[in-house]
């Protein structure tokens, strides 16, 4: 489960927060939430993978992590879905 978490919370979302930074289609700062959430998921990755087990430390910061990441989740495709110009040029996106 640790390199479940290292993998999908971890190393996925900080992909996904780089490529928003990088597309310029939204604001840097709405990319750098997920970069966030992504770093603390693999911290508890890490702290279970160290403690060779589940501890209270890791559960914790894996719920504040995952949930941070859900509402970006969330608010990217109220975001994409609702938004039809590029949110920091103001130029229209394709259809």
């Amino acid at each position: 489960w640790s390199i479940g978490i290292l993998v999908f919370f971890g190393a996925a979302f900080a992909c996904f927060g780089v490529a928003v930074i990088a597309s310029r289609r939204f604001p840097a700062w709405f990319g750098w939430i997920a970069v966030i959430g992504a770093g603390g998921s693999a911290v508890a990755g890490l702290l279970q993978i160290a403690a060779n087990g589940e501890v209270q430390a890791a559960e914790t910061t894996l719920l504040v992590s995952t949930l941070l990441l859900t509402l970006w989740t969330l608010a990217l495709g109220v975001w994409m879905w609702r938004g039809h110009e590029d949110a920091v040029t103001g130029a229209p996106s394709l259809p």
